[in-house]
C-alpha cells in the first residue's frame, strides 16, 4: 500500500511538472500559451546568434538585429535605420504552444514558422517596458530539406 501510495504520489509531482512547462498570458487582449522555457523542439538555428536585416554581420547591420538566447533573454533592434536609432533594447522571449503544451508550428513546403512573443524590458521608442510583441520565426529549406535560411520577421541569416 505504501509503494502505491508513493508511486501516485510521484505521478502527480510529475505530471504537475510537466503542467508547469507553460503558462497562460494575455496578449493584446486575447488569451495565450507559451513554454514558460525554450522548449526542445524550438530549433537551435533561432538561439544565441544575432540575426540581422540583410543577412548581414551585426557591426555591418548596425545593430538592425534581434538575438534569442536559449535562457529565454534576448535583444531586439527596430529595423527603422535614421539619425535617430535607438540601440538595441532587451527583451525576454517565450515560444508559443496550444492548451496542451505543444509548440505552434506552421509548415508549408519549403518553410517552416514558429512563433515568439516578446516583452521589452524597458521603454523602445512608443513601447513601453513589459510591454508584449510578436515574432514570426522561419525556417526556409531547400527542395532536400536543408535549411538554408533564417528569419526573424524581416531580419536573415542565410546558411
Amino acid at each position: 500500500m505504501k509503494s502505491k501510495i508513493t508511486f501516485l504520489f510521484v505521478a502527480l509531482l510529475l505530471s504537475s511538472a510537466a503542467m508547469a512547462q507553460f503558462k497562460s498570458i494575455n496578449y493584446k487582449g486575447s488569451p495565450a500559451f507559451v513554454h514558460e522555457k525554450t522548449p526542445a523542439d524550438f530549433p537551435a538555428y533561432f538561439q544565441n546568434n544575432p540575426i540581422c536585416e540583410d543577412n548581414l554581420s551585426p557591426s555591418d547591420a548596425k545593430g538592425r538585429c534581434v538575438t534569442l538566447n536559449a535562457d529565454g533573454t534576448g535583444f531586439f533592434q527596430n529595423d527603422y535605420y535614421n539619425a535617430n536609432d535607438q540601440p538595441a533594447t532587451p527583451i525576454k522571449w517565450n515560444v508559443v504552444c496550444n492548451d496542451k503544451g505543444e509548440t505552434l508550428k506552421f509548415e508549408s513546403e519549403g518553410r517552416t514558422q514558429y512563433l515568439v512573443v516578446m516583452e521589452y524590458q524597458n521603454e523602445y521608442y512608443s513601447v513601453k517596458p513589459k510591454e508584449l510583441g510578436r515574432l514570426v520565426c522561419t525556417l526556409l529549406k531547400s527542395a532536400d530539406g536543408t535549411v538554408i535560411r533564417v528569419l526573424i520577421d524581416s531580419k536573415y541569416r542565410d546558411l
